[in-house]
């Protein structure tokens, strides 16, 4: 059992790392990929500002007409008249797609597993099918999967298209998703949710970049931040189903600590390489904030949604939302430039080092001798030595592995071939001053591979460090 789950394990990295490699760019990112790039993702969060502005929440008909223009999927399918779509065309086409990207993964892993890695053709429908189901049009396809569920249709709010008045051939018969008809088609529509939410967070996951000097847009350092996006996009969509006011009410609240908690952790580690891609995710990131935060202001001062509500109020709120957006990028802004500027401040300190022959200014081949590196390691303190050791904490240039790991990633992303014996003296003072950071260990071993092209010295310092790590993955 053990060695099935090593090899499954083993084979999931592996897809993951060939998807990430078929789409790498050693050159120059081109505007188009970018401007590309940044479409598909204000199309996602367009689809997120709609899901979290509804009629029920007491938002007036006609911004509620405004922010559907937002929808570029509902406004594809406007062309359409909505009576002669009914949602189970789109409830089957999104139970396809899933399935076509389960058996896409299943057939990928097992290709893998066997040691076939030819079959590069799988790997490109399953990148095709991420970058389209689950970047961009997440939201839609869990709507059309839970179609069931949904008590009214997918482009209109009339009770005329839903499961029961399909499954009973009675457009006048209530939306029943539990009644003795529809129990099992619900219960199908539930699993196949699950299956590609999960999915979709794994993926999310795991889909980074291991090389840092790659360029294309849309490669990341790390894919926590956007597997917690897609945690924030499940709950957009599961408000739609909330009917008690408390149950809205708490829903909105949970929805603004979640975006705000999301907004907090790009702004600190900056995933993306690209810096105008952390711009943008951290203004639709902003923005998502401000209207949750928003339908939550309108639901709670809106005393009954039949008899309307103050529309100037509402009108405040939504124009306001570039503001946020402006704001949210200007946050990651800051952050990047402070970042630069505790680095510079350390370059002084690095010049006269090396002026006066003190220490060994990292070379291209070898960043950090072996012999430092086994004393970084051997002469960690200990829990009782850092706790005793008040000067130190004081002292030093990062204040957290996160603010290190930045900084080094920023310089590094300034493509100044010039600073990589900087950045090998940036590496020692960090680990330096956070021995115990497995996040700094990581990228180190990174920056060996793929920077300094010093992968023996790599191994052997991360076989020091973490126990149980023996190798890297070569290409």
């Amino acid at each position: 059992m053990a060695v099935a789950l090593a090899k499954l394990r083993d084979a999931t990295f592996a897809m993951f790392y060939i998807m990430t490699e078929q789409r790498e760019t050693r050159g120059r990112t081109s505007t188009l990929q970018m401007l590309k790039l940044g479409v598909l993702y204000l199309v996602d969060a367009g689809q997120v500002l709609r899901a979290i502005c509804l009629r029920q929440f007491g938002w007036d008909v006609e911004i509620l007409r405004y922010m559907k223009k937002l929808d570029m999927v509902k406004n594809v399918f406007s062309v359409v008249p909505a009576a002669t779509v009914p949602g189970t065309i789109f409830f089957i086409f999104a139970i396809i797609l899933v399935t076509l990207a389960l058996s896409d993964v299943a057939f990928v892993l097992h290709s893998f597993q066997r040691g076939k890695t030819t079959r590069i053709w799988s790997v490109i429908i399953l990148r095709f099918l991420v970058a389209t189901m689950v970047t961009t049009f997440f939201i839609s396809i869990v709507s059309w999967i839970l179609y069931p569920l949904r008590c009214s249709g997918i482009f209109n709010d009339e009770p005329t298209d839903t499961i029961s008045t399909l499954l009973r051939g009675d457009s006048t018969v209530p939306c029943t998703p539990w009644g003795d008809q529809e129990v099992g088609v619900t219960i199908v529509s539930l699993a196949v949710a699950a299956c590609f939410v999960l999915f979709s967070l794994v993926t999310t996951l795991l889909s980074f970049e291991i090389d840092p000097m790659s360029e294309a847009p849309g490669d990341k350092f790390t894919g926590r931040i956007e597997m917690l996006w897609s945690t924030v996009r499940v709950t957009a969509v599961l408000i739609h189903f909330a009917e008690a006011n408390i149950v809205i009410l708490g829903s909105l609240v949970f929805l603004c600590v979640h975006s705000v908690v999301v907004l907090a952790l790009h702004v600190k580690v900056l995933p993306f390489h690209c810096h105008n891609i952390n711009l943008l995710r951290g203004g639709i990131y902003a923005t998502i904030f401000w209207m949750a935060l928003s339908s939550a202001v309108v639901f709670s001062t809106c005393d009954s949604v039949d008899d309307g509500c103050d529309t100037a109020t509402q009108t405040t709120l939504l124009g306001l939302s570039p503001i946020a957006f402006f704001l949210g990028c200007g946050i990651v802004k800051l952050r990047r430039d402070r970042s630069l500027e505790a680095v510079k401040m350390l370059r002084c300190e690095f010049l006269k080092s090396q002026s006066a022959g003190q220490g060994s200014a990292p070379s291209r081949g070898s960043p950090v001798n072996s012999g430092m590196i086994i004393k970084l390691v051997s002469q960690s303190e200990t829990t009782q030595d850092e706790f005793y050791d008040v000067s130190s904490r004081h002292s030093r240039c990062f204040d957290s592995a996160s603010s290190a790991s930045l900084g080094i990633r920023v310089l590094l992303y300034a493509k100044d071939q010039r600073d990589l014996p900087f950045i090998g003296y940036l590496f020692e003072r960090s680990m330096e001053e956070h021995p115990k950071s497995r996040q700094l260990t990581i990228l180190h071993l990174q920056f060996m591979r793929f920077v300094f092209r010093d992968i023996q010295l790599g191994c052997s310092f991360v076989s020091r460090a973490i126990p149980g790590m023996k190798s890297f993955p070569r290409q």
